[in-house]
């Protein structure tokens, strides 16, 4: 059967980073990934439909049915395992959570530093970023509203159809954070829980490297 590490985190609390460093062992397959300044983007197996709005269940599975099984694979989600446990597969989840009001100011800012303020400068990028929220790029309310290189906080904001757009996005902005949950850790026992000060600590990868092999191997 298909094995899957699902790395579950808000934006900006550093999944996909987390993802590609996982993705090294050598019992998982590579991520591909690409840095963008400070941030990580990844193109996973499931093309991005793990982090959209909308849990599509039907899609991924049919992803998952066409996957190898000889390794585990890494994909880094929004979505909460209580969601992904309908998902036929082996499932092992890591969840990256705040747990402290400092957690939570540091993922607050690198959300407005990485990803909304993150300017879309491929048209391709742009277009399946548009799909990702559940729209159509080919929508003219959209398309006319978007002129050259574009912020993410300002396609977020047109997607939604706030009208009018503030100048700064600050308006916007605290409409969009609304949607994070990542606060408390998850309950299941197939399940790392990190907290996101601990993720920052020079000494994670030295314990965590360690522990996830130990689980992912009671799980194989």
């Amino acid at each position: 059967m298909v094995k899957i590490i699902f790395v579950c985190y808000d934006a900006g609390a550093g999944g996909e980073k987390l993802a590609t460093d996982i993705s090294k062992f050598s019992n998982v397959y590579n991520l591909a990934s690409k840095s963008v300044g400070s941030r990580t983007v990844t193109n996973d197996v499931t093309k991005g439909i793990s982090r959209n709005d909308i849990f599509r269940q039907h899609e991924l599975q049919s992803v998952i049915d066409h996957l190898p099984n000889d390794k585990w694979h890494v994909i880094p989600t929004h979505f909460r395992p209580s969601q992904l446990q309908v998902l036929s597969c082996v499932k092992f989840y890591v969840v990256i959570y705040a747990g402290s009001v400092t957690s939570e100011k540091q993922i607050d800012q690198n959300q407005k530093d990485k990803v909304w303020h993150h300017v879309f400068t491929d048209p391709l990028e742009l277009k399946g970023q548009i799909e990702a929220h559940n729209a159509d790029p080919n929508d003219p309310y959209i398309t006319s509203r978007l002129k050259g290189p574009v912020k993410y906080g300002m396609l977020w904001s047109v997607i939604q159809r706030i009208n009018p757009i503030s100048d700064d996005l600050e308006k916007e902005y605290e409409l969009y954070t609304k949607k994070f949950t990542y606060r408390a850790p998850s309950i299941l026992e197939n399940c790392i829980n990190i907290e996101y000060a601990d993720l920052r600590s020079p000494k994670f990868y030295q314990n965590f490297t360690k522990k996830l092999q130990e689980q992912l191997t009671k799980y194989s």
